[in-house]
């Protein structure tokens, strides 16, 4: 029986070149609350690890999460401004059309941009200290 690692089974199951339906983009996306979830739960004081790089290799995957999400903010808000030229996109408030709330919301989502940005940086500094620490057996 091999051992197989979590990100390996995430490779397989959402493959980088496809196929990218609505369900599997939907399916990725609950899946990181999830994953955030499982590691609230790993890292709260009943279930601490005993090692410092252990800490570094989290926070470096937390650093190149977030270093994903600014292109993909971007990549939403492109989407949402393609919709908002769809004739058939509307809203359910029926109180404005669907084309206004869209670019609402792609407005919103490019202000996310730069606290992204931020926030990714922060997360660097973090690794720059966390990868100095260590344990000694």
């Amino acid at each position: 029986m091999t051992d197989n690692r979590l990100v390996d089974v995430l490779g397989d199951y959402c493959h980088i070149d496809g196929p990218h339906t609505d369900d599997t983009a939907t399916d990725a996306s609950a899946s990181l609350s999830e994953l955030v979830r499982y590691l609230n739960h790993a890292t709260i004081g009943r279930n601490p690890w005993p090692w410092a790089a252990t800490t570094h290799r989290v926070v470096g995957g937390l650093s190149a999460t977030v270093y994903g999400m600014e292109q993909l903010v971007r990549q939403l808000a492109q989407v949402l401004e393609t919709q908002a030229k769809d004739a058939t996109l509307y809203d359910d408030r029926h109180d404005r059309p669907g084309a206004q709330t869209a670019a609402a919301a792609a407005e919103e989502l490019r202000t996310l941009r730069p606290l992204i940005q931020q926030l990714a940086a922060q997360l660097d500094a973090v690794c720059g200290c966390t990868v100095h620490l260590g344990n000694n057996d």
